[in-house]
């Protein structure tokens, strides 16, 4: 078995804190109490709960909307930094509608995200499928729907950078695309939920984070802490990417030469004494 450096003894006892760009159903509260605005129409529907840290929705109603956003973060899909929006998500059922009219198409689960600029990455899931967006209509720079299974609980992460966006599921890259033009008003904002008057959904959000990439927060909490450590060194003494036994898109290897060592460790040792993802 190798050994880390000697630079280990600097990893001791991370605090455990709540991070901006975040939402962590792990602290027990709903998004509302996390700095996110509640977007929900009619005012009676199932109440969302939260417990053993996931956040429960639904059954939503058809003919209206409920989620979450937020505004206040300042995003930009061109900037010197990729942006990334990661969610982990098990979806129980959600509906897909196509307008065959205005070629829209709706879903009954969205995550979507749009820069100052205006321009807009989304993901809508069905039961059976997931649609990766840069415009609200198909055709143009939008893919066909993939074919997946959506029940399972899975890590969805969009990365945009160099013009294009990214989707890779479970660390597998799915679909890229080109970015779209400024296509809606609401610049800067983070949306997850029911968000069309033309769908339903039943799902379980475990988290979901938005901001600047921080690859070495390996799971995804907008910290980098000891449990982003323990996933570290068992991607490490496991070493090389090609093993099966290395988690899927080999995520610790951050330098991207298909081993996971000691260069990886030099990568991963600032972010873990920063804390917080930028």
């Amino acid at each position: 078995m190798k050994h880390l450096p000697h630079l280990l003894i600097q990893l001791v006892g991370a605090t455990a804190l709540a991070a901006p760009g975040v939402y962590d159903p792990s602290l027990g509260t709903l998004p509302d109490a996390q700095g996110f605005s509640r977007v929900q129409d009619p005012a009676v529907q199932a109440e969302p709960t939260v417990s053993s840290g996931v956040l429960h929705q639904g059954l939503t109603v058809f003919n209206g909307i409920q989620g979450w956003n937020r505004t206040d973060t300042v995003i930009d899909f061109s900037g010197s930094a990729a942006y990334e929006l990661v969610a982990r998500l098990r979806v129980i059922a959600s509906t897909y509608v196509q307008d065959v009219g205005d070629n829209t198409h709706r879903y009954g689960y969205y995550i979507w995200s749009s820069d100052a600029h205006g321009r807009r990455l989304a993901l809508g899931f069905s039961s059976s499928a997931v649609a990766f967006d840069t415009q609200f209509v198909l055709g143009d720079n939008n893919p066909a729907p993939i074919a997946l299974n959506t029940s399972p609980v899975r890590t969805y992460r969009v990365v945009a950078s160099g013009g294009t966006g990214k989707l890779l599921v479970d660390g597998v890259l799915r679909l890229t695309v080109p970015l779209g033009p400024a296509d809606i008003d609401e610049p800067n904002n983070l949306f997850f939920g029911d968000g069309t008057y033309a769908g339903e959904s039943k799902t379980e959000l475990l988290s979901l984070r938005f901001g600047p990439a921080c690859p070495c927060d390996l799971n995804d909490d907008g910290l980098v802490d000891d449990a982003d450590f323990t996933l570290f060194v068992g991607a490490y003494n496991t070493l090389d990417c090609a093993d099966p036994s290395m988690p899927a898109g080999c995520p610790s290897d951050f330098n991207g030469d298909g081993l996971v060592d000691d260069t990886d460790f030099t990568i991963f040792v600032p972010a873990y004494n920063d804390l917080v993802c930028p």
